[in-house]
């Protein structure tokens, strides 16, 4: 269901529609929808494999902290592979001045 939402023009990042679902009051029913969505996707294994997975579950992270839904399962794993993927690469170089031979901000 997510893919196909997703492989419309414009659509590549549709959990992203949650944030602005959760903070509008009369939208939050939508907000919970689409969370109970990422819910069932992520409980079939269709969430992580996405292209850029942690920002779409940053924002349900943050639609969770608004409504507090029933996302514990999915959330705490999504959770868990950001801290996995941030723990990989505690030592890689970072894109500092030294490591790129130039200022960060180019």
């Amino acid at each position: 269901m997510l893919s196909q939402l997703e492989s419309r023009p414009g659509w590549n990042h549709f959990p992203h529609a949650i944030l602005a679902a959760a903070v509008l009051p009369d939208r939050r029913p939508l907000a919970i929808r689409i969370g109970d969505l990422l819910a069932r996707e992520h409980a079939a294994g269709a969430f992580t494999n996405r292209l850029d997975w942690h920002r779409d579950a940053s924002m349900w992270l943050e639609a969770y902290r608004i409504l507090r839904a029933g996302w514990q399962a999915g959330l705490r794993a999504q959770i868990t592979a950001l801290a996995a993927d941030t723990a990989r690469d505690e030592s890689a170089p970072r894109l500092t001045g030294l490591f790129l031979g130039t200022s960060p901000n180019h």
